[in-house]
């Protein structure tokens, strides 16, 4: 059930209004109160996401609606992402946090194996280890 929490929608807004600049789009989920069927929650999705975007004068980036479960999520500007979480029809949501945009961890090349090993195992694939199959 969707915690119908003063506290959590207070948290979300909280949240979207430590967002970057205007200018930078954000993504956040938000949960609406269960409807009759999924139809209406797409509907209701509709007309709040409308009714934003026509007061600011501009829409969403994306807007995805997951209607069996009451709960769209809208990457916009966070201005307009906090007017949604203003809205009635929202009951709470959160801010989905994108990982900084770094440099991706590589793995570190092995080693190679000393001429002379003590104690290292040579790896299986290994030309230089005679296979006991050629043997035979």
């Amino acid at each position: 059930m969707i915690n119908d929490s003063p506290h959590q929608k207070e948290a979300l807004k909280k949240a979207l209004s430590g967002l970057p600049a205007a200018d930078q789009t954000a993504t956040a989920t938000f949960h609406l109160a269960p409807s009759a069927s999924p139809a209406e929650t797409e509907q209701l999705v509709k007309n709040v996401t409308t009714r934003v975007s026509n007061e600011l004068g501009r829409g969403p980036a994306k807007v995805k609606a997951f209607p069996n479960i009451s709960t769209f999520v809208v990457e916009a500007d966070p201005q307009l992402l906090l007017r949604l979480a203003e809205q009635e029809e929202v009951k709470g949501g959160s801010v989905v946090r994108k990982p900084a945009q770094s440099q991706p961890s590589l793995i570190r090349p092995i080693r190679k194996y000393p001429d002379n090993p003590e104690g290292w195992v040579r790896p299986a694939s290994d030309p230089k280890k005679k296979s006991s199959r050629s043997s035979r």
